[in-house]
This record gives structure tokens, C-alpha cells and sequence, in this order.
């Protein structure tokens, strides 16, 4: 350990969730198919209650993604993503901007996502946004990207989110666009987005 680096213990709450055995549940799975110990070393997931184990919650379609042109729709969310992010990157207002200049595959209604859209991008079997690529995604990075949300609850609301941890406005990262879904989401699709 490097001198002078301090090592913070977090306390965290549990919260049991019951599930049913029938019926389906509006949550999508997380795609998580290995469990570890404290230490993060992999284990044999039966038994332990991980994600790894249970994997529950609504199956992705297969292919989740499918493409035309410039732009890749999701089949799990209903959204279409512009197929590679822009290659610059920008403050969370010039990103605004830019986003309504925008036309891609003929469309000119593109946005930035709010947290819960760009959230539903990201796997959680380690390989955060990059994974995208496999799926027919191009420029994908495990970079920040910008989404439309304010971090309304720290003082001052100059924070905005990111896809994973959020930064000042004022902060240049990149921008992925997206539109839709063509129709309004109705109470079960929004809750497979959280």
C-alpha cells in the first residue's frame, strides 16, 4: 500500500426482495453468470444466493440489437441508438446542442438518454459498455457518457450523471444519442428499464 493512501470501510444495508414462482417479473436480467467471494475471487455459484445463481428477471431477447445504417434498435427497451457515439467530446450543455443538429438514418428527433436509458445499456458480467461492440455497436469505451439527468440531489444541480458515476457540467465527455421508443412507455416497460 502507498503511504498516506487511507482505506475506507463502507457499511451496507440489506433489502430481501421475495419473488413468486409464477408470473413474470418486468426486470430484466442482468446477464451475470459467475459469482466470487469477499476477496473477488470466483467460486462455484450454487448455493449462494448471488445473481450468478439465480439469474432472475425477464430474458433478452435474442439478438437483443439489430442494426440499419447508422443507427442499432434495442429489442429489450424499444430505444435506437446511434450505432457509434460522436468522436468529440463536450460539456453537458454543448452536448444538447449538438444532439439537435443531429440527423442519423434519416431522423432528426435524436437526444441525449436520461440515466435509467443509458443505464440499461450496461452489462454487469465485467465488461461494463464495451461489450456493445460484440453486439454490432462500433467505438463503444468503457468511457463516460453523458446522459440528460441532473444529480438533483447534491446542492447547487451543476452535476449531471454520466452512464455510471456523474461530474460536473462544465466536464467534456462523450456523447451517445438516442431516440424512441416510437410509442409511449407504458408502467411494465418502464420498470424492464430501471
Amino acid at each position: 500500500m502507498t503511504p498516506g493512501t487511507k482505506i475506507v470501510n463502507y457499511v451496507y444495508l440489506t433489502w430481501p426482495v421475495r419473488g413468486t414462482t409464477s408470473g413474470a417479473t418486468a426486470v430484466p436480467k442482468t446477464g451475470q453468470e459467475t459469482c466470487w467471494d469477499d476477496s473477488g475471487a470466483s467460486i462455484a455459484c450454487a448455493g449462494t444466493g448471488q445473481d450468478g445463481d439465480l439469474r432472475m428477471g425477464v430474458a433478452w431477447p435474442a439478438p437483443r440489437f439489430s442494426g440499419a445504417g447508422d443507427c442499432m434498435t434495442d429489442a429489450l427497451t424499444g430505444l435506437t441508438w446511434a450505432k457509434a457515439p460522436q468522436a468529440t467530446t463536450m460539456t453537458w450543455t454543448e452536448a444538447f446542442t449538438a444532439t439537435k443538429l443531429m440527423t442519423i438514418c434519416g431522423r432528426n428527433d435524436w437526444r441525449l438518454p436520461n440515466r435509467v436509458e443509458m443505464l440499461s445499456l450496461i452489462g454487469f458480467t465485467g465488461e461494463s459498455l464495451a461489450w456493445l461492440n460484440d453486439q454490432g455497436f462500433t467505438g463503444v469505451t468503457n468511457g463516460a457518457y453523458w446522459s440528460s439527468t441532473t444529480f438533483a440531489s447534491l446542492t447547487g444541480r451543476n452535476i449531471a450523471w454520466l452512464d455510471e458515476t456523474y461530474d460536473y457540467k462544465t466536464q467534456k465527455h462523450a456523447v451517445w444519442t438516442v431516440r424512441g421508443p416510437d410509442a409511449p412507455l407504458d408502467k411494465k416497460t418502464y420498470l424492464r428499464l430501471m
